[in-house]
């Protein structure tokens, strides 16, 4: 899982137990986490590629990617990430 993903996955844990328990602190930690993320959406940085785009053209070329299906599914991922 990517660290974004994970920073989101603790985020929506500790507001599940503030609404759970109203505990302060479950309070406080979810609005730090959610700084957290909201920082990490300003920035942009939020797609981690599975794989790069020298990483597609080298399993191409060892055989990888049989056939033509398994070839524009990782070009469509690759596309998505770096044409956003």
């Amino acid at each position: 899982m990517s660290p974004f993903k994970e920073l989101v996955a603790r985020m929506r844990e500790a507001q599940r137990q503030y609404f759970a328990t109203r505990d302060r602190e479950w309070l406080r930690e979810a609005k730090r986490l959610e700084k957290q993320v909201d920082e990490a959406l300003n920035k942009g940085n939020l797609f981690e590629p599975e794989f790069t785009e020298s990483d597609l053209f080298a399993a191409f070329k060892q055989g990888s990617l049989h056939r033509v299906g398994d070839i524009w599914e990782a070009f469509k991922q690759w596309k998505n990430i770096y044409f956003k």
